[in-house]
């Protein structure tokens, strides 16, 4: 029996084009993260949404295991592998910034100095992309190990339970870049939403639809992303109201991106050694008088 195109691209090309589009869209910033180590700063590069795409492709990997779909295991493999670089990448990233932001401030004496070198030493211990991973990490856990070999099965199908969370997960990943979305309205740009995923997104969330819905008919695969499509709509409306505005720092006069400490440490030593030097000069005036 013959089928006709619409099987064949429904059945094969939809998932296979979603699990090019999916390693596109997951492998989309390591060019502007080679960029950042390079530089030493992450810049405008928002790293917010890579431990959640560890999660993501962590929970869709397991629910490929629990219903046999070598699909979305293809799709997903990769990306896991990846978001381990970049978070990895992130967390060196923002402690070098923290460094030279604690450096930068040394200088500078007040009243709760104590106060605040403490929770500096706490802050240094683990930076944000560190905790969010390990939040992650821990929830995909114990959920793993409760639905796999605590008897989790007995109260309700893994497959469900994980499809749900992954569902949750998914979601927060396609809505992670709307977190900066204060930071946009405020500073009229949309530097901290990263273009090429965003890209990425709309094709990838548009096959996966397409075999979730027609082919698998499972809600668990084309209801979040049609809430990722939907969502990247709306990172794309920002785009085109609020350009990019290039780098951040580069004008005095623009306002400081929540991302980016170390341009403001660079800021206070610039003006530590303005003022070191202004005294050295009125000294040696008055050495002169």
């Amino acid at each position: 029996m013959s089928h006709s195109f619409a099987y064949y691209f429904l059945q094969y090309f939809s998932p296979c084009m979603g699990v090019l589009m999916a390693t596109l869209m997951f492998a989309a910033p390591i060019r502007d993260l080679r960029t950042a180590l390079q530089s030493g700063s992450l810049k405008t590069l928002n790293p917010f949404p890579w431990p959640f795409m560890t999660g993501n492709c962590l929970g869709w990997v397991v629910y490929a295991h629990y219903t046999n779909d070598p699909f979305v295991l293809a799709a997903n493999v990769p990306g896991l592998i990846l978001s381990l670089w970049l978070n990895m990448g992130a967390a060196k990233l923002q402690y070098a910034e923290r460094m030279r932001h604690r450096a930068a401030t040394t200088n500078h004496v007040s009243d709760d100095t104590i106060v605040q070198a403490s929770e500096s030493e706490n802050e240094m211990i683990v930076v944000p992309i560190e905790r969010n991973f390990l939040r992650v990490i821990i929830v995909w856990s114990g959920t793993i190990v409760v639905m796999q070999w605590m008897g989790g099965w007995k109260l309700a199908a893994p497959e469900t339970v994980i499809g749900l969370l992954v569902n949750l997960n998914l979601v927060v990943f396609y809505s992670a870049p709307l977190q900066s979305l204060q930071t946009v309205l405020l500073t009229k740009r949309s530097d901290s939403i990263h273009r090429p995923t965003l890209y990425m997104n709309y094709v990838n969330t548009s096959f996966w639809i397409l075999y979730g819905g027609f082919v698998r008919n499972d809600p668990m695969i084309y209801v979040p992303n049609g809430l990722g499509l939907t969502l990247g709509l709306i990172q794309g409306i920002l785009c085109v109201l609020y350009p990019s505005g290039g780098e951040v720092g580069i004008s005095r006069g623009s306002v400081e991106d929540p991302h980016e400490p170390i341009l403001i440490g660079r800021r206070s030593s610039v003006a530590v050694g303005d003022d070191e030097d202004s005294r050295m000069n009125d000294a040696d005036v008055r050495d002169d008088e």
